[in-house]
């Protein structure tokens, strides 16, 4: 039937399936371990981390501060921070957090309006 060496036709593509087979993961939680999995939508966890740092008085002495300072181009970090009496870098978490939340924008690079 076969010549010995031979090796029937449907054995060697089963071989070469084998051979080009991609390793799959062993489960989900092992994907999301190694970073492969992401779920769409859902905030990250450092992203949770950061909204809730931003207090919500911060937040609306931000809003208020733009209401006051905006003008027409916006109101700049620096002065921002120096209205609400906080560092800039908390001032700019705060508006990061107001960016997000959509009641502030950025009509002009580095210049802030309340949306509203």
């Amino acid at each position: 039937m076969f010549q010995e060496g031979q090796v029937p036709e449907f054995e060697e593509e089963k071989a070469e399936e084998e051979e080009t087979k991609v390793p799959q993961q062993e489960s989900e939680e092992e994907a999301k371990e190694v970073g492969t999995i992401e779920t769409l939508g859902e905030p990250t966890e450092t992203e949770e981390e950061e909204e809730s740092e931003v207090s919500e008085d911060l937040k609306e002495e931000v809003l208020l501060a733009l209401d006051k300072i905006e003008g027409e181009e916006g109101a700049s970090l620096a002065d921002l921070a120096d209205e609400v009496d906080e560092p800039q870098s908390k001032t700019e978490e705060a508006l990061g957090v107001l960016l997000n939340e959509d009641k502030a924008y950025e009509p002009i690079a580095g210049k802030f309006k309340r949306l509203g």
